[in-house]
């Protein structure tokens, strides 16, 4: 099973979001999209990556086996390698692909 927290500053910024609604029907993926403003039509979340959502991603998922990848900004993946860990992913099992712009 796969499961993604896609976030971004509006929903106009979810790159490949329509891709990977499509590919929902043909891998065992659920796809979470949130965002920080909303939009006229947006349907999906609006906040931060939080503990909630953490939980709803691993939602009948085994903790101890799930593999954790996070990309994005430093500041969001530590926060999320933090909430993740504490919903009990092993440290070993959180892997980053940090990129920087300095």
């Amino acid at each position: 099973p796969v499961r993604c927290i896609y976030a971004a500053g509006e929903p106009r910024n979810l790159v490949h979001s329509d891709e990977m609604r499509a590919l929902e029907a043909r891998l065992d993926l659920v796809n979470h999209f949130t965002v920080d403003e909303s939009a006229p039509g947006w349907s999906g979340g609006v906040g931060p990556i939080d503990a909630a959502l953490i939980r709803k991603a691993l939602q009948g998922l085994d903790v101890k086996r799930t593999l954790a990848l996070i990309c994005g900004p430093t500041p969001m993946m530590a926060a999320s390698a933090d909430l993740i860990a504490d919903a009990g992913v092993p440290l070993d099992n959180i892997v980053y692909e940090k990129f920087a712009y300095d």
